[in-house]
This record gives structure tokens, C-alpha cells and sequence, in this order.
């Protein structure tokens, strides 16, 4: 019906965040860092960074839409 494009699911779009959640959940010291919390801060910062750049993404390609149907009409 849609092509070859495979829908995403509640659970794939969510998969990583669940799998940073784990991670800190076996960490519950505080001011302990151990090679699993640098990776789960730096996994974090990462998943924060492509999701403002998903979100501009966004943005930059309804910008370009409305601007085309505007021309047109």
C-alpha cells in the first residue's frame, strides 16, 4: 500500500531510549562513573542532537513546501 517503506513502530522508536534508561538503571550510585555511564551520558547528548536536528529537518522542509505551493498559486 505505502511502497517498500516498512512503518515504524511504537517500539522501534522508542527502542533507544528504553536501552539508555537500562543503562542508567544499573547505575544508582551517585558520583561513581564508570565506562557504562560516560557511554549512557554521551548515547543521551547524541540521541538529543538528532533529535533537534530531525525537529530543524522538520521545519526546513515545510518552510520549503508552503514557499513552493505559494509560488504556484
Amino acid at each position: 500500500m505505502y511502497g517498500d517503506k516498512k512503518q515504524a513502530s511504537f517500539q522501534s522508536a522508542i527502542k533507544y531510549t528504553v536501552l539508555i534508561g537500562q543503562y542508567f538503571g544499573l547505575n544508582p550510585v551517585f558520583y561513581v562513573w564508570s565506562r557504562r555511564s560516560i557511554y549512557s551520558a554521551l548515547s543521551i547528548c547524541a540521541q538529543g542532537l538528532v533529535f533537534i536536528l530531525c525537529v530543524l529537518n522538520v521545519f526546513k522542509e515545510t518552510r520549503a513546501s508552503l514557499s513552493s505551493i505559494i509560488q504556484t498559486v
